[in-house]
């Protein structure tokens, strides 16, 4: 699937930042990079052998991403290289207008026409939520939600403010029910926020999961 030449973004898994870099050669269960140069202060970066990243590539107008970690360093025609795990059936293809959606518990606040309620979410991304709703709470399809998140990103409580309609309502265990909501009006750096938490929700499950397989 992935092809030689091709440019991946990489985000280490202990931190924030981004770098780039790109395939020079391919072979089973392995990706040959180029040191990884920051997307921001343009200078090559070294890692250490084992070090774990979020790595994500455009082909065929889909945005493509998997996780990897450095496996060994290496000299190919005198250019050093880094040698990447890649499995090619753990990757996820993502259509660009779609958003990462997580499994999480939040407080959230939900407000209609005819009720308003506290309650906690059960997955979200950056464009809609999921929340649970208790048996003598009712919302209709198709109605329109006042919603208030509270979203805990980098040590701050960040308490976000979005207008939504909601669209579908599924049975739950315990007389509880799971109702869908779309994002309709949200301020675009409330929605990078959101999304900002989506991915730091995955890079921290992915982490957990790593750590059992060492």
């Amino acid at each position: 699937m992935i092809k030689l030449g091709a440019v991946l973004q990489l985000e280490a898994t202990d931190s924030e930042h981004t770098y780039k870099c790109k395939v020079v050669d391919i072979s089973e269960g392995q990706l040959f990079v180029d040191y990884p140069v920051h997307t921001i202060t343009r200078r090559t970066e070294l890692f250490p052998v084992g070090t774990t990243f979020h790595s994500s590539f455009i082909q065929n107008n889909s945005v493509y991403s998997f996780f990897t970690k450095i496996l060994a360093k290496q000299n190919i025609k005198e250019i050093p290289v880094l040698v990447l795990a890649f499995q090619e059936n753990s990757m996820k293809r993502i259509q660009r207008r779609e958003h990462l959606r997580v499994e999480t518990i939040l407080d959230i606040s939900v407000k209609s026409s005819s009720i308003a309620f506290h309650t906690v979410s059960a997955d979200l991304s950056g464009g809609g939520v999921s929340v649970i709703l208790h048996s003598d709470q009712v919302i209709q399809e198709g109605e329109q939600l006042d919603l208030m998140l509270v979203l805990p990103i980098n040590g701050i409580i960040e308490y976000i403010h979005v207008i939504g309609t909601a669209l579908r309502d599924r049975e739950q265990k315990e007389n509880k029910r799971r109702l869908s909501i779309r994002f309709d009006k949200v301020r675009s750096q409330d929605q990078q926020l959101i999304v900002r938490y989506c991915y730091l929700r995955q890079l921290a499950d992915f982490k957990k999961e790593f750590n059992k397989d060492v």
